[in-house]
């Protein structure tokens, strides 16, 4: 008999078998867990103002396809500047939620956000955006929000803020 010929122990066997049914396993879990993630996504970025969006698509290489009116399937960089900002968000509060119902790891409770309207110019798309993520921290438990912006009547347009900070005229301030 050649090395080739020979049965490989029973361990071998036992553990080949094993690595499959896990592999199976991890590609179930996976998928489900990509497709909660991006239904989450989805909710949460239609309520932060994509009214268009159809489907959201998550994958496992970081990458994402939207799907838009009429079935237009697109891929997250194509998207304008305001809803590749309202995605993100959605996708950051949708891993966070994800997570908490799966109980797979924790976050700290803190979501920064800089520069709310540097990509979101309209009031109304900005206002909107707010009041999602005003009501998206009031439904996660633990979860605190700060978002920073240049425009200081965004905050007082939304109901739900708890608190902002204005610096001083002509001062740099540091919190």
């Amino acid at each position: 008999m050649t090395p080739d010929d020979a049965e490989p122990p029973v361990p071998v066997v036992v553990l080949g078998a094993a690595a499959e049914i896990l592999k199976d396993e991890i590609a179930q879990v996976s998928a489900e867990l990509y497709a909660e993630l991006s239904d989450a996504t989805r909710d949460l970025a239609l309520s932060f103002g994509i009214r268009e969006l159809e489907s959201v698509k998550i994958k496992g290489n970081g990458n994402m396809d939207v799907t838009k009116g009429g079935g237009a399937r697109s891929s997250f960089s194509s998207q304008s500047a305001g809803e590749r900002l309202r995605l993100r968000y959605a996708l950051v509060v949708a891993l966070l939620r994800t997570a908490r119902a799966r109980d797979i790891a924790g976050h700290p409770g803190l979501l920064l956000l800089d520069s709310l309207k540097a990509e979101e110019v309209q009031n109304d798309h900005a206002q909107t955006l707010l009041r999602g993520l005003v009501t998206a921290a009031a439904e996660e438990p633990g979860l605190q929000v700060l978002v920073t912006t240049a425009d200081q009547t965004l905050a007082g347009s939304v109901s739900g803020v708890a608190g902002t900070i204005i610096p001083k005229p002509d001062r740099t301030t540091l919190f």
